[in-house]
């Protein structure tokens, strides 16, 4: 017996050791088989966004040297396609942090009639140019919400991307509303509806499963990974929410996703405010007294980069490795230090700490292929200050350039002239005959409606303005909220973008409760500048419009 018993006691210990060990080996082999899918994306995304960053930005750059149209619409095509393929590459990276959990949405303030309204007005020429109404519905929204803004665009586009791919006739609808309200918080429901083609019951559980789509002549006729629909659930869920449809074969579709999102405090507004108001400025093109070192190997990167930054006035110096960047940066003084990550002889990682060792003050901004988050990290572990994605583009430059070197700029006033557009159909560029005020094909869409709505827009835009001036003078912020948020909409409404971002700004001022006078007043200053020039240029063609 007692032998007996010892004897399954030893085979317990030992079967449990085998099992213990068979369970770590599993572990290991799981990590193992995890770090080399998350090595392998890594270098998959160097190497596409590497090339891609030189045809994007060589494109960009040479859209800026006076084209014609016929050349303008080659460049157009050359970066639609690049951008194609990004969108491609940045669906693999988004599904593997998805599965893998690194993926952690944000939670921030941002105006939902806004986010909404402006994916509604990206859409509409695609939409026009099928042939189809396209109709948005929301009603009793909260005006601001916190939660991550970023990827509830990304979910909406995505579901109306499909609704348009499957939809020859009829119409698109955009919906949203709140179907819960609890305290400070408020679910609401996204909706895409269209008259499209239908999906069959048998085919409906399967569409949110990764690499799936209906059927052959649908992954032909729509291209595509078959995982946009998988990694919109996985956004939802991870955004506490969820997603579903409703089909029938013949009949068009539903796809909808519900989002819990929390109605935002004053302190929320206030801190979103300064925000806004930094990042106005940080949009705007201006010029640096800068000394740059520029640390990358690949040739035409350093070529398209170099002309971005000269762009801003910036006096750019090149090390081809990170070697080089660490013994340059011993010998001469730089206001800034672009640096790639991935070098020979020495990567950026190494060449960023060396520096940081000596140097403690020196900004550092990573230029990488990769965009996992993982990559960010190792940048500020290295010492890195920030973070630049390839491709770059010149815009993305503003306000890395604005937050490391503002000290340096050279602008006269933070409201910078605006930058020269394509050629316009009367021989002049579309800058010189709008000055980059307004989207003339916004006004197009009116057709022979379009003088008696511009008649209407400057009688209704002359008044908020004239009330958004007493609201400042009264310091009342409550009234500049209101009166900004109907300006911000009459403008919008013909594509008035810069004024409307202006009107948008006073309005989430006078939103969060409190207005720094000094801070409103220039900003209200530009507008009042700005509209008066806009006003000149709709009067000027109303009879005679040049488009």
């Amino acid at each position: 017996m007692v032998l007996g018993a010892t004897l399954a006691y030893v085979a317990g210990r030992v079967t449990g050791r085998h099992l213990y060990e068979s369970i770590e080996e599993a572990r290991r082999s799981a990590e193992h088989a995890s770090n080399a899918k998350g090595e392998f994306l890594a270098r998959m995304s160097h190497e596409i966004r590497t090339p891609m960053n030189g045809i994007i930005g060589t494109a960009s750059l040479l859209e800026e040297t006076g084209l014609n149209e016929i050349q303008i619409n080659y460049i157009k095509t050359i970066k639609s396609s690049g951008q194609s393929l990004l969108v491609i590459l940045n669906e693999i990276l988004d599904f593997s942090s998805l599965e893998a959990g690194k993926i952690k949405p944000a939670s921030e303030p941002f105006d939902l009639y806004h986010c909404v309204d402006e994916i509604y007005h990206l859409f509409q020429a695609i939409v026009q140019d099928k042939g189809l109404e396209f109709h948005l519905d929301y009603q009793e929204l909260p005006e601001y919400v916190l939660g991550d803004r970023g990827r509830i665009r990304q979910i909406l586009t995505n579901l109306l991307n499909n609704a348009l791919k499957f939809t020859d006739q009829g119409s698109v609808t955009l919906s949203v509303s709140v179907v819960e309200a609890e305290n400070s918080t408020r679910v609401l429901r996204f909706a895409v509806r269209d008259t499209g083609m239908g999906i069959p019951k048998d085919k409906q559980d399967a569409l949110f499963q990764a690499f799936s789509q209906v059927d052959s002549s649908s992954v032909r006729k729509a291209g595509g990974t078959g995982l946009g629909l998988s990694i919109c659930k996985k956004l939802a869920e991870a955004m506490g929410g969820g997603i579903g449809l409703e089909s029938t074969a013949g009949e068009g579709s539903v796809f909808y996703f519900t989002m819990p999102l929390r109605i935002p405090t004053a302190e929320d507004l206030e801190a979103f405010v300064a925000d806004s108001m930094a990042g106005m400025k940080r949009r705007l093109p201006s010029r640096y007294d800068a000394s740059v070192l520029l640390a990358e190997d690949v040739e035409i990167n350093r070529f398209v980069i170099t002309e971005m930054l000269s762009g801003y006035g910036c006096r750019v110096e090149h090390a081809g490795n990170g070697r080089m960047a660490v013994e340059m940066a011993g010998e001469a003084c730089y206001d800034l230090i672009f640096m790639d990550c991935q070098m020979p002889v020495m990567d950026g990682f190494e060449a960023a700490s060396r520096i940081r060792s000596s140097d403690p003050d020196m900004p550092i901004i990573a230029l990488t292929a990769n965009v996992l988050d993982e990559e960010k990290d190792k940048c500020f572990a290295a010492g890195m200050n920030d973070f630049l994605t390839k491709p770059v583009t010149k815009e993305s430059f503003a306000p890395v350039l604005d937050r490391w070197a503002g000290h340096l700029a050279i602008d006269e006033s933070v409201y910078s002239p605006p930058q020269k557009e394509p050629m316009g159909p009367e021989g002049g560029t579309e800058g010189e005959q709008t000055n980059g005020l307004i989207n003339m094909e916004a006004l197009a869409q009116f057709g022979a409606n379009r003088q008696k709505v511009i008649e209407l827009t400057l009688q209704d835009a002359d008044h908020f303005v004239e009330t958004i001036e007493v609201a400042l003078e009264a310091h009342n912020a409550e009234e500049l909220g209101l009166e900004a948020h109907a300006l911000k909409s009459v403008l919008a409404q013909i594509g008035a973008g810069p004024l409307a971002e202006k009107a948008r700004a006073l309005e989430i001022m006078g939103k969060a409760g409190s207005i720094d006078q000094v801070e409103a007043q220039t900003l209200f200053a530009a507008l009042q500048s700005e509209y008066r020039l806009l006003k000149k240029i709709l009067n000027g063609q109303t009879a005679t419009p040049p488009w």
